[in-house]
């Protein structure tokens, strides 16, 4: 299992697109049906600061999130937008895990 968090600021103006283009990310996930990977979005609406939480079963897993086209056109859209910090990525360890409740689609 690798889990990776990315976490970047966006400009006031921008922050409505990044929301649709998340928004047709996740109903692409959920079109596609993908089983390995779990993918979570939040933001901070006060500072436009977006943290994204994605978790893979495998490097495969992994690759079709990376091959999905509104995958792509979200990072286009995202570093054409000169973002104002851009983003960072960072893998994570794991060290415990609580999910009672269950899979909902926002």
């Amino acid at each position: 299992m690798k889990h990776v968090l990315v976490t970047y600021t966006v400009s006031a103006g921008f922050d409505p697109e990044n929301r649709r283009n998340i928004a047709r990310l996740m109903e692409a996930l959920r079109e596609a049906g993908y089983t390995g990977i779990r993918y979570q979005v939040h933001v901070d609406p006060q500072e436009h600061t977006f943290v994204h939480l994605a978790e893979f079963k495998s490097a495969e897993d992994q690759q079709l999130l990376l091959a999905l086209p509104a995958f792509q056109h979200f990072q286009k859209s995202l570093r054409e937008s000169a973002p104002v910090a851009p983003p960072r990525s960072r893998d994570l360890e794991l060290v415990g895990n609580h999910r009672p409740l269950t899979d909902q689609h926002l």
